[in-house]
């Protein structure tokens, strides 16, 4: 029997009015039930949500003495996870570290070099490989496992390894403790900002029923009362959601659990009968990523929508019922002052029940990060550098620090535009309050954040 401690590392953000973990990562949790069900030992950490600091950790390694550390890592958390597998080895050289998620699998063959505390770096999906490193004895190496074909042979994630309650929700606010699930794995889609080095373009889907299976599972064993589907597109293929929803229904799992999920606005992919089905099963908002009001800006994103479908998508989602979350983004190759204004003119067309004007990231291994660097646009060449809220890139006609100050501009009518729905709407502003009082840090940044909008002080 092994001992296998698995991280998911802090990032090194701390401009975020809630210092909170918003889900628990699911990739761990599946290795840990993985390896729990095959007689091994696993302790799964959340190092913000379960408040684990470097010295804590230390002691926690000196403590459970494990076998293999396991680290997974989106690129905002490659930093953090350096420190981490240098004071592993500081504390016993012995333990093996793996690394593996979005930010190793796009550095590929390179990913060891990049990190060289790590022993073992899985590119690709992990479920198939875990078994085979604790097993075989792999030492050291570069794994490219193959994709999980069967999606219903993983199993139910363990939520004994977490604690639910220590992690927030998305906003904006649903049913609580609220928990995420996957329906299907891989994007047949080439939006050039997104990144797949994890899992591969070919679209896997779990069977309707088997997903049945797990949300009846939680709900009854955890009370979960919201699903939140993070598939890449959940209406994709539409058999298979019209299949789901109607096992939903025909369960009962509408009456007490509540669902979100994410959709694009293809109009072959929406339409008034699949949101009244979702509607009728209990999924009360849907996130679309818009990205831009500009249809050439669309177009060299590889988005293969048009501002047409966006708004048709828009206006049926809200007569069905269901909120609705827009999701913009700033500073992609041709922004202009114009191609901005064009997409706050759809913001206001669109009239969401949410919106977010993120700024640009060019993640590793992206089109998106291949065409800056061509063009000498990329403002900060380390990924390990990047912040969420700071402008990474310019553009042929904007500058980094134009389109920064137009990102803060634009964040200051969001955040205004939030605050005043919340001040309409009772339950989020308590739960906003709820988030927020979860460290004094936290609490004091909220409120001199929320008290500035309410004062329209700059």
């Amino acid at each position: 029997m092994s001992k296998v401690l698995l991280l998911s590392p802090p990032t090194p953000w701390d401009s975020y009015v809630v210092q909170s973990e918003l889900y628990p990562n699911l990739s761990i949790i599946l290795l840990g039930t993985i390896l729990k069900e095959a007689g091994h030992e696993a302790k799964v950490i959340h190092m913000l949500a379960d408040k684990v600091t470097m010295p804590k950790l230390r002691n926690i390694i000196l403590d459970y003495q494990p076998d293999i550390v396991g680290i997974t890592m989106v690129t905002f958390q490659a930093k953090t996870s350096r420190e981490i597998m240098r004071l592993v080895k500081e504390v016993n050289k012995s333990i093996k570290v793996i690394i593996g998620g979005p930010h190793p699998s796009a550095l590929g063959n390179a990913s060891l070099a990049t990190f060289p505390d790590a022993d073992i770096a899985v590119i690709g999906e992990g479920d198939l490989a875990i078994l085979d490193i604790i097993n075989d004895d792999i030492e050291q190496g570069i794994l490219y496992p193959k994709p999980v074909k069967d999606l219903d042979a993983l199993p139910i994630p363990d939520l004994s390894l977490i604690n639910i309650k220590k992690f927030s929700g998305i906003y904006p606010p649903g049913p609580m403790p609220s928990f995420n699930i996957i329906g299907s794995r891989g994007c047949p889609f080439k939006c050039t900002f997104c990144s797949r080095s994890a899992m591969s373009n070919k679209l896997r889907l779990r069977s309707p029923q088997n997903i049945i299976k797990e949300i009846i599972a939680l709900h009854n064993q955890w009370k979960i009362r919201e699903f939140f589907f993070q598939d890449d597109t959940f209406n994709v293929n539409r058999k298979w959601a019209n299949e789901l929803l109607n096992l939903i229904i025909s369960n009962g799992l509408n009456k007490k659990i509540a669902y979100r999920a994410r959709c694009r606005v293809n109009e072959k992919l929406v339409d008034s009968e699949l949101l009244s089905l979702m509607k009728e099963a209990g999924f009360w908002e849907i996130f679309y990523g818009v990205e831009s009001g500009n249809q050439t800006m669309l177009d060299s994103m590889n988005k293969e929508i048009t501002i047409y479908e966006i708004e048709r998508a828009f206006k049926l989602t809200r007569e069905s019922g269901i909120k609705t979350e827009a999701s913009f983004i700033i500073g992609m190759p041709g922004e202009t002052s114009k191609t901005i204004l064009e997409s706050l003119d759809l913001w206001e067309r669109l009239n969401p029940d949410w919106c977010s004007f993120s700024r640009a990231i060019p993640f590793p291994g992206t089109g998106l990060e291949r065409e800056l660097r061509k063009k000498g646009h990329l403002i900060i060449d380390n990924p390990e550098d990047f912040v969420l809220e700071k402008t990474l890139v310019r553009t042929d006609k904007m500058s980094a620090e134009l389109l920064e100050a137009c990102a803060v501009e634009i964040g200051k009518l969001i955040t205004t535009d939030k605050f005043m729905r919340m001040v309409k709407n009772p339950n989020e502003l308590a739960r906003t309050a709820r988030d927020m009082m979860k460290s004094r840090r936290s609490t004091k940044k909220g409120m001199e954040k929320l008290w500035r909008v309410a004062c329209g002080v700059k």
